[in-house]
């Protein structure tokens, strides 16, 4: 009786894709809005909520004196994260906000 030839399956090592967009731990920030008055940042954040996203009021005063109130998410530990976090708020929530690195 013929014995069959065994074959051993090819092992291919697996080797994970790497960039510097993906991997770097630089923090960043999605900027959703900036209004004038608080109340209307205070109403976008908790429209935010009720759809699962965590956002922070900033005020800031500009070279005029006057104070904006910025929204924003994060941070984020990497570009990648912002930028799945931004596309879905953009399809579900239809605000194109813009990813922001922090300068730390």
């Amino acid at each position: 009786a013929a014995v069959a030839p065994t074959t051993k399956p090819a092992v291919v090592a697996s080797v994970p894709v790497t960039t510097a967009e993906t991997t770097n731990k630089e923090p960043f920030i999605i900027q959703v809005a900036s209004f004038r008055k608080r109340e209307q940042a205070d109403a976008l954040k908790a429209k935010l909520a009720l759809s699962g996203f965590e956002s922070k009021i900033q005020s800031i005063k500009i070279g005029s004196g006057e104070t904006w109130y910025r929204l924003y998410l994060g941070p984020f530990n990497n570009r990648l994260a912002a930028e799945n976090t931004h596309q879905k708020l953009a399809s579900e929530q239809k605000i194109n906000g813009l990813v922001l690195k922090i300068n730390v």
